[in-house]
């Protein structure tokens, strides 16, 4: 007897109201949706590109693998390629599910070209079968391949490249759905930083360039497709921000963390990621930044850095340089110098 019945019985038993039980067990009913939903199982993190924590366009160096929207990855060699968000038109029917967002990518003539995201942990789907599933499109016919590899990590085993079909792109959005064996694992050695790489769009690009789309992608173990689950936002942006964090900025007097000051030219700052990142992240920043203690006015920031002794995956320590006017032993804030476009990215994503 399933555990629903069981549940709708013990209400019509406790409350002798059969109707007002079935109204119950309804309720119950969409609960257990809303959990399965929020606990979403896929690796893919981010596969409907709703999250684009480092911004919404960038132009890649050429043979780099850059991350832009989050979780995703972006290569190009032989040109630069660049990547941007794209939003689709409200009620579009082209796409099930109403999808907010897909990846856009732009690739030169003579270019090889690849999308793809690097899941945590090569255990991953290992000695399974497996199926991936993705919307794409291209503004003229290409025929790219998928690129999976098994990632062993530094110490690790050798990488294992496998499963690359290939498949057609026309200008019209279509459904790919790829059935894939995961080799066992059994025997390797496992080090550093282990992943399981998907990669879409492997291929070159010649003749003229190509504008490639890309939405929905999502695996599942078994020989069918799922059709694509979005976790909740708040849920799916927390996960995302185990690989990279950018704290919120926008304003001219933002505010990024407090401190101490530990001479007239320099202090230290704390700041608390979301939640605790995969490692302990790099830190780039760019704009205008200051640090404030007894005065109103803000002291000009020369440079910053995390500092690599006290600096954890839940709690950073930067290490600030002020042009002056800071008074040793004050408590200071760090915050935007008059400048809105003052960010700062800590980045703990996997890399090749």
């Amino acid at each position: 007897m399933s555990t629903e019945t069981d549940y709708l019985k013990l209400i019509q038993h406790s409350a002798g109201d059969e109707g007002w039980a079935d109204d119950m067990n309804n309720n119950f009913v969409k609960v257990d949706s809303a959990f399965r939903m929020a606990i979403n199982s896929d690796p893919i993190i981010n596969g409907d590109f709703r999250i684009w924590q480092r911004g919404d366009s960038l132009v890649n160096p050429m043979n780099s693998f850059i991350y832009l929207c989050d979780r995703w990855c972006a290569y190009g060699s032989g040109n630069s390629i660049q990547q941007s968000k794209q939003s689709f038109e409200v009620g579009q029917t082209d796409i099930p599910g109403n999808p907010e967002n897909y990846h856009r990518m732009i690739v030169p003539a003579e270019t090889t070209c690849e999308l793809g995201q690097y899941i945590e942990g090569v255990r991953t789907y290992a000695g399974e079968d497996v199926t991936l599933s993705f919307w794409a499109r291209s503004d003229r016919p290409l025929f790219p391949t998928l690129n999976l590899w098994q990632l062993f990590g530094s110490g690790g085993s050798s990488s294992v490249n496998f499963a690359m079909p290939q498949y057609a792109l026309s200008t019209e959005w279509e459904f790919f759905e790829f059935n894939l064996s995961v080799p066992d694992i059994a025997g390797k050695t496992i080090g550093l930083n282990d992943s399981l790489f998907i990669g879409l769009h492997w291929g070159g690009v010649s003749g003229s360039s190509a504008t490639i789309d890309t939405t929905l992608v999502t695996t599942n173990q078994g020989s069918t497709a799922n059709s694509f689950r979005p976790r909740p936002l708040g849920l799916e942006e927390m996960l995302c921000q185990r690989y990279c964090w950018v704290p919120d900025f926008g304003l001219s007097n933002t505010l990024f963390g407090s401190g101490k000051c530990i001479s007239d030219t320099s202090g230290i700052i704390t700041m608390k990621p979301p939640v605790p990142m995969r490692s302990v992240p790099t830190m780039k920043y760019s704009g205008d930044f200051g640090l404030q203690n007894a005065s109103i006015a803000l002291n000009a920031v020369t440079a910053m850095w995390l500092d690599g002794t006290t600096t954890t995956r839940s709690h950073f320590y930067l290490g600030c340089q002020a042009a002056g006017g800071l008074v040793a032993g004050d408590g200071t804030v760090l915050a935007a110098n008059g400048d809105p476009t003052a960010k700062m990215v800590f980045d703990s994503e996997l890399h090749p």
